[in-house]
């Protein structure tokens, strides 16, 4: 029997994003067939009705208004949950989840019909949908004190709230910090994270940020990245971003220790890795050439230069969003053990670590 879980939300709210990114999206493929999930962005916005339309006041202002508006559109759309999903977590990962630009590059990604979501944006179908999204946030009881709201069984339970956030399914949040032709980095990857995931990787959230030590700069008209170990790094740093942007799961993780394996800035054997994978050489192609690796490629060095404190060795590991020296010196060295101290309960391979 499947659970259902509602999820309230708002498009520009940080809480709402970091809940998307690290507990829904990364569990949802090894959960979809136990639950059925409800996204229902609103939040703690207000409506009313006169001079014959609706008015919206959001928390975060009228882009997040217009951003759940957008949403609601799409998820009006009955593209399916997997499909959902996955454009609700395309959207909140951009920097500004209002930009209808951003918003269509989603959609055309992941094959839904932008025109019908942007024609009922701009019309009264989609303030009816926000709407009733609103009159849905409203009814809930207890009223809602905190975005994201995770509601199981149209039942809100404090406890299950408070687990949700932290810990939708009992897995380990890694990211991982790195540069394709680091050695260390390398060397992490092939022969400690990769092993470990092989025998615990059902337990394991991972997040891989190729950029490191690099430098983007914007003379204008373009990007231009300098990189520690050379242009070649840039590719491959660049590369790997496309791959982790147009692809999840199990694939990613393949893709990156294959890449990392032999030479991760050639084109023959980057072709042949995501062959072997599975995935598509020609998509990631495409955003490697095109202005989208350049973004993509720029915002992982915002979130490299955004840890705390600053990073200062390559590769950086990261349990559960917070540093630590002691856990980083472990994780690196013997990542398996160390994941495996980490979570609870503990899967049946740590039994012998």
């Amino acid at each position: 029997k499947c659970v259902k879980v509602s999820i309230y939300y708002e498009a520009l709210c940080a809480d709402s994003t970091r809940f998307i990114a690290r507990q829904l999206y990364p569990n949802y493929s090894k959960l979809k067939n136990y639950m059925q999930l409800e996204l229902i962005p609103y939040g703690k916005a207000t409506h009313n009705f006169f001079d014959k339309k609706w008015h919206f006041e959001c928390q975060h202002g009228r882009d997040e208004c217009k951003g759940n508006k957008y949403q609601s559109c799409a998820l009006a759309q009955n593209n399916g949950e997997e499909k959902d999903i996955s454009f609700v977590h395309c959207v909140m990962r951009e920097r500004n989840p209002s930009d209808v630009r951003k918003m269509e590059n989603c959609a055309k990604r992941l094959n839904i019909n932008w025109d019908k979501i942007s024609t009922c944006a701009r019309t009264n179908q989609g303030d009816n949908l926000l709407a009733r999204n609103g009159n849905k946030t409203n009814n809930l009881e207890p009223n809602i004190s905190f975005v994201p709201t995770v509601v199981y069984n149209d039942q809100f339970d404090e406890h299950l709230q408070d687990l949700s956030l932290t810990d939708f399914s009992s897995s380990l949040n890694v990211s991982l910090y790195y540069e394709v032709l680091c050695p260390d980095s390398i060397r992490f990857v092939t022969e400690q994270l990769y092993p470990g995931y092989q025998k615990i990787g059902d337990y394991l959230n991972l997040e891989y940020i190729p950029f490191g030590f690099a430098e983007a700069t914007n003379d204008g008209e373009k990007w231009n990245f300098t990189c520690q170990h050379g242009p070649e790094e840039c590719y491959g740093n660049k590369v790997q971003s496309c791959a982790i942007e147009l692809n999840s799961g199990n694939a990613v993780t393949e893709f990156v220790n294959c890449a990392l394996a032999d030479d991760a800035s050639s084109d023959v054997f980057l072709e042949w890795c995501a062959n072997y994978v599975g995935i598509s050489w020609s998509d990631i192609k495409t955003c490697v050439d095109s202005g989208l690796g350049d973004e993509l490629l720029v915002k992982n060095g915002d979130r490299t230069e955004a840890v705390t404190p600053a990073i200062s060795y390559i590769p950086t590991i990261i349990f559960n969003g917070v540093y630590d020296d002691t856990l980083q010196y472990q994780g690196e060295h013997y990542f398996l053990s160390t994941a495996c101290q980490l979570l609870s309960p503990k899967p049946d391979n740590c039994a012998s670590v």
